[in-house]
């Protein structure tokens, strides 16, 4: 839905729409559109689709021509980066971590927390485990590399190693922590990722 919104948008350029009204709107999530790249590959329909595409920039601008906040999570870094090039709105990531905590691929680096802060924009901390735990996205990559299946994966390594839970919600705070000590409180917000946030 809004993919289809925001394409009338930009294509029809109406800004009485009642989409305008739809805030936050989700750049990608687990599958790239046809403008704009997902950090997570889940589908091959888009493969070729790299960070925003000429398209994407039109969106990023008629958004913020509309008031729309862009929700900036699950899109790939160089997504990010196009964004952050084309819009001088505030924005969110409705259910990020942070690379520094885990290397996942849609965790927000450093250099753009910076830039969350200066834009006056919302890092919304989530509790989606491989995001938030480094131990945890160690075996989420043996998965997608096709080692091992999720489940069987994960209960054999809680049983080897008889740790659990591997991830809690000390380690949702301390991604709060580095939040807050990189760009202050003002910046930070939960968004747990459960269900879509």
């Amino acid at each position: 839905m809004y993919c289809a919104c925001i394409t009338n948008l930009v294509s029809e350029r109406v800004s009485t729409s009642p989409c305008a009204t739809l805030t936050p709107v989700s750049l990608t999530h687990d599958c790239s559109t046809s403008w704009a790249e997902s950090g997570y590959k889940f589908n091959t329909q888009y493969k070729d689709v790299v960070g925003l595409t000429d398209f994407g920039r039109e969106v990023v601008a008629e958004a913020n021509k509309l008031g729309i906040i862009l929700d900036l999570s699950r899109a790939h870094p160089r997504t990010v980066q196009d964004v952050l090039n084309v819009t001088q709105a505030p924005f969110i990531f409705s259910h990020s971590g942070v690379f520094a905590l885990s290397d996942y691929s849609e965790n927000i680096v450093d250099e753009v927390l910076q830039i969350v802060k200066e834009r006056r924009s919302v890092v919304m901390v989530t509790f989606l485990p491989p995001a938030i735990c480094q131990n945890v996205r160690d075996m989420h990559l043996k998965v997608l590399e096709g080692e091992e299946i999720y489940d069987d994966f994960l209960n054999t390594y809680i049983e080897q190693n008889k740790v659990t839970p591997l991830c809690t919600v000390e380690d949702v705070v301390k991604v709060v922590e580095y939040v807050n000590n990189s760009i202050g409180i003002d910046h930070i917000g939960l968004g747990a990722g459960f269900d879509g946030l």
